[in-house]
Protein backbone atom coordinates (compact mmCIF):
# COMPACT_ATOMS: atom_id res chain seq x y z
CA UNK A 1 0.00 0.00 0.00
CA UNK A 2 0.96 3.71 -0.53
CA UNK A 3 0.28 6.38 1.17
CA UNK A 4 0.29 10.43 -0.67
CA UNK A 5 -0.63 13.44 1.92
CA UNK A 6 -3.02 16.00 -0.34
CA UNK A 7 -4.76 18.77 1.15
CA UNK A 8 -5.07 17.43 4.65
CA UNK A 9 -6.52 13.95 3.80
CA UNK A 10 -4.13 11.28 3.48
CA UNK A 11 -4.75 9.16 0.24
CA UNK A 12 -3.68 5.11 0.65
CA UNK A 13 -4.20 2.90 -2.69
CA UNK A 14 -2.49 -0.34 -3.94
CA UNK A 15 -0.06 -0.37 -7.13
CA UNK A 16 1.96 -2.56 -9.08
CA UNK A 17 5.50 -2.36 -9.72
CA UNK A 18 5.48 -1.87 -13.62
CA UNK A 19 8.52 -4.54 -15.20
CA UNK A 20 8.50 -1.78 -18.11
CA UNK A 21 6.00 -3.21 -20.64
CA UNK A 22 3.71 -1.17 -22.04
CA UNK A 23 0.34 -2.71 -20.18
CA UNK A 24 1.65 -2.62 -17.24
CA UNK A 25 2.06 1.37 -17.39
CA UNK A 26 -1.21 1.86 -15.16
CA UNK A 27 -0.35 -0.24 -12.44
CA UNK A 28 1.53 2.41 -10.91
CA UNK A 29 1.13 6.27 -10.12
CA UNK A 30 2.84 8.28 -12.60
CA UNK A 31 5.50 11.17 -11.91
CA UNK A 32 2.97 13.59 -14.18
CA UNK A 33 0.25 12.59 -11.64
CA UNK A 34 2.63 14.15 -8.32
CA UNK A 35 3.08 16.94 -10.58
CA UNK A 36 -0.76 17.66 -11.09
CA UNK A 37 -1.57 17.51 -7.15
CA UNK A 38 1.46 19.59 -6.21
CA UNK A 39 0.35 22.09 -8.25
CA UNK A 40 -2.99 22.10 -7.19
CA UNK A 41 -1.81 21.92 -3.38
CA UNK A 42 0.34 24.87 -4.49
CA UNK A 43 -2.24 26.84 -5.53
CA UNK A 44 -4.24 26.75 -2.16
CA UNK A 45 -7.75 26.42 -1.10
CA UNK A 46 -8.51 29.95 -2.14
CA UNK A 47 -7.25 30.05 -5.63
CA UNK A 48 -8.64 26.92 -6.47
CA UNK A 49 -12.11 27.89 -5.20
CA UNK A 50 -14.88 25.40 -4.48
CA UNK A 51 -14.74 22.10 -6.12
CA UNK A 52 -17.69 20.63 -4.23
CA UNK A 53 -20.01 20.76 -6.49
CA UNK A 54 -18.11 19.84 -9.33
CA UNK A 55 -17.85 16.54 -11.36
CA UNK A 56 -14.25 15.52 -12.73
CA UNK A 57 -13.30 12.75 -14.97
CA UNK A 58 -10.29 11.42 -15.38
CA UNK A 59 -9.20 9.20 -18.60
CA UNK A 60 -6.67 6.55 -18.03
CA UNK A 61 -6.82 7.15 -14.10
CA UNK A 62 -4.38 3.56 -13.74
CA UNK A 63 -4.36 3.11 -10.14
CA UNK A 64 -6.77 5.93 -9.57
CA UNK A 65 -4.64 7.98 -7.27
CA UNK A 66 -5.39 11.26 -8.53
CA UNK A 67 -8.90 10.76 -8.64
CA UNK A 68 -8.86 9.04 -5.00
CA UNK A 69 -7.17 12.97 -4.37
CA UNK A 70 -9.41 15.03 -5.77
CA UNK A 71 -12.48 13.17 -4.42
CA UNK A 72 -10.79 13.39 -0.98
CA UNK A 73 -8.68 16.30 -0.90
CA UNK A 74 -11.00 18.38 -3.07
CA UNK A 75 -14.35 17.03 -2.53
CA UNK A 76 -15.48 17.25 -5.97
CA UNK A 77 -18.68 15.84 -6.05
CA UNK A 78 -18.44 13.11 -8.60
CA UNK A 79 -14.91 11.57 -10.21
CA UNK A 80 -15.01 9.34 -13.07
CA UNK A 81 -12.28 7.23 -13.36
CA UNK A 82 -11.67 5.28 -16.49
CA UNK A 83 -9.27 3.32 -17.95
CA UNK A 84 -8.86 0.12 -20.79
CA UNK A 85 -6.87 -2.60 -19.52
CA UNK A 86 -8.78 -5.40 -17.56
CA UNK A 87 -5.53 -5.59 -15.21
CA UNK A 88 -5.46 -1.88 -14.31
CA UNK A 89 -9.50 -2.03 -14.11
CA UNK A 90 -9.41 -4.77 -11.24
CA UNK A 91 -6.54 -2.73 -9.11
CA UNK A 92 -8.48 0.88 -10.04
CA UNK A 93 -11.96 -0.88 -8.82
CA UNK A 94 -10.02 -1.85 -5.46
CA UNK A 95 -8.26 1.37 -5.07
CA UNK A 96 -11.96 2.87 -5.12
CA UNK A 97 -13.95 0.80 -3.38
CA UNK A 98 -15.09 2.36 0.19
CA UNK A 99 -12.82 0.27 3.30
Amino acid sequence: RMEYSFHGQTITFSSNSSDGVLNNVGLEPWDAGYVLLALLESLGHSSLGDWKDKSVLEVGSGCGFVGLALKMGLHCRDVLCTDCDDGVLSLLRKNVEPA
